[in-house]
């Protein structure tokens, strides 16, 4: 029996397994195995003043992206939790040996684990602990992303954490976690933030790309999402590689709740845009090898 494609579900700020559910249960009706990945409070919390840091070249030699990629130090010690993560889910792609996959991210949250998963995928450092990550084939898999209320300007401040941690329970924990992101640098917060914003803006990934995002989002404000979008259909190559969708009145992750059948219209047609195109490129490479 053929192997099913796979989703990863990367889970906002605060998320729950059974927040994911729903998306679980779309992805099953559109003939999709799901992979749930949640990044501990702590680590989202983390990565809001540090990461791994991007540079471009023109050395590529992938067929996904153009960036040879280097992270200083201090800030892979800083979220080793996080990479871990992120090297786990490559690892369990890995042994599903599905025909393909997308990363479907919600929030900052979900952005910082692709963003390490990215990292991993396309670093030119030997790594003792990616050693037996197969980049080159799991690249050659990935086929599609859907930002989901993503990513999210937040430039120094943090406020945005604590309306996020609002729903983490118990109160002794979300006030531990709220303590932790009040305590943050704002010089590391507006210098992460920029860096971030530039992995993203730069993220010459070739594979389409799905935006789903609204003007009622207080805490993911779309004239900068809108911008980034634009800047992406430049780079990438127009709409049909770049799509979005504004639901304009739904809440910060909350469209699937609000919009249900229109959310899966949007996903089922992205998808299958990432299926055909795939099989296309598979076959003309077939053929040009004939």
């Amino acid at each position: 029996m053929n192997q099913r494609p796979v989703v990863v579900l990367a889970g906002w700020l605060g998320c729950h397994p059974r927040n994911l559910r729903r998306f679980v249960q779309l992805y099953d009706r559109l003939g999709w195995d799901s992979l749930v990945r949640i990044a501990p409070p702590e680590s989202v919390i983390t990565a809001t003043a540090s990461g791994p840091s991007f540079k471009m070249s023109g050395g590529g030699d992938d067929s996904h992206t153009s960036s040879v990629n280097t992270v200083r130090p201090s800030d892979a010690s800083k979220n080793i939790i996080m990479e871990r993560l992120a090297n786990d889910t490559l690892q369990e792609l890995q042994s599903r040996q599905t025909p393909h996959f997308i990363v479907h991210v919600f929030s900052n949250g979900g952005c910082f684990l692709y963003e390490w998963m990215r990292y991993i995928l396309t670093t030119k450092q030997s790594s003792p602990q990616h050693s037996n990550i197969d980049a080159h084939d799991l690249k050659q898999k990935l086929i599609g992303l859907v930002f989901d209320s993503a990513p999210a300007y937040y430039g120094e401040r943090t406020d945005g954490l604590e309306a996020a941690l609002q729903f983490v329970s118990p109160a002794e924990e979300r006030d531990r976690l709220i303590g932790l992101a009040r305590a943050l640098d704002p010089n590391d917060v507006k210098c992460r933030h920029h860096q971030f914003w530039t992995n993203q803006s730069n993220d010459a990934t070739m594979v389409p790309q799905l935006y789903l995002y609204s003007r009622k989002d207080h805490l993911t404000s779309y004239k900068p999402l809108e911008k980034l979008i634009d800047d992406k259909q430049v780079l990438l190559g127009g709409e049909r590689t770049v799509w979005k969708h504004d639901f304009v009145d739904s809440d910060h992750v909350g469209h699937l709740l609000k919009y249900p059948d229109e959310y899966e219209r949007i996903t089922a047609q992205f998808t299958g845009f990432c299926v055909n195109r795939s099989e296309r490129t598979k076959n003309n490479f077939t053929m040009s090898k004939l």
